[in-house]
């Protein structure tokens, strides 16, 4: 004799896809919320970035004037001047 088969109850129809969209918000608002603090951090990591290159000029500069008692012209007296290098090339800004 078969076995009746068991009836699927009306009331949890659905309810794993309404979990799945419920997850789903609130990863997005966790995400929405983080993004403020990303943004401050990449700003200020390239802040960061453009002092250290400003502190490196200012000691390239230095070591020019104690070497050759006077001031450089341009950049590109940091980088070749007297066969000295002042300034590394990877250091410039465009």
């Amino acid at each position: 004799m078969p076995y009746p088969r068991p009836m699927k109850k009306r009331d949890e129809s659905g309810f794993a896809l309404l979990l799945v969209f419920v997850m789903a918000a609130t990863v997005g608002i966790l995400l929405y919320k983080e993004l403020p603090r990303l943004v401050f951090e990449s700003q200020r990591l390239k802040e960061q970035d453009l002092v250290s290159r400003g502190e490196q000029y200012k000691r390239a500069i230095q070591l020019y004037v104690r070497k050759l008692k006077k001031y450089p012209a341009s950049l590109d007296d940091l980088e070749t001047s007297s066969d000295v290098r002042f300034l590394g090339g990877a250091t410039r800004i465009l």
